[in-house]
């Protein structure tokens, strides 16, 4: 079974799924890089956007409107594993996709949707207690 774990900050150790049998393989999606396990790591953006998330980082009402723009930083980590063939790879062979966090629930939703209307039937969880649920249904 391939687990893909979309989580922009990296958000995976051993303990998070422990009833993996040996044949089971694990691919982290990140901006950082993840010890232990195989990681497709992302190219963060830079630039004139990141300035701007920081700066308006500062507020909580800056930060609210910043989750209705393109500047979300969900958005930004869809945008980055869209544009990567490596996900895409992993994600055509996927069992299983997790959304350990919330920046990684908007790709892992967008993979599942595009999986389906491909004929891929992958079980999409958010968060790790649900992949543990998801992964003893399908080796049961």
């Amino acid at each position: 079974m391939l687990v893909v774990i979309m989580s922009p900050n990296g958000l995976f150790d051993e303990a998070s799924l422990p009833r993996r049998s040996t044949d089971d393989s694990v691919v982290v999606v990140s901006f950082v890089p993840v010890d232990d396990v195989t990681a497709i790591v992302l190219h963060r953006p830079t630039g004139l956007s990141e300035r701007v998330v920081r700066a308006m980082s500062r507020t909580a009402v800056a930060r609210e409107m910043l989750r209705l723009t393109p500047l979300d930083s969900g958005v930004r980590f869809l945008r980055a594993a869209r544009r990567d063939a490596r996900v895409r790879r992993a994600l055509a062979d996927a069992d299983l996709v997790v959304a350990p966090e919330r920046d990684g629930a908007l790709a892992a939703w967008h993979a599942a949707r595009a999986l389906g209307r491909a004929g891929r039937n992958t079980v999409t969880m958010f968060g790790y207690p649900a992949a543990r649920a998801a992964i003893d249904r399908i080796t049961a």
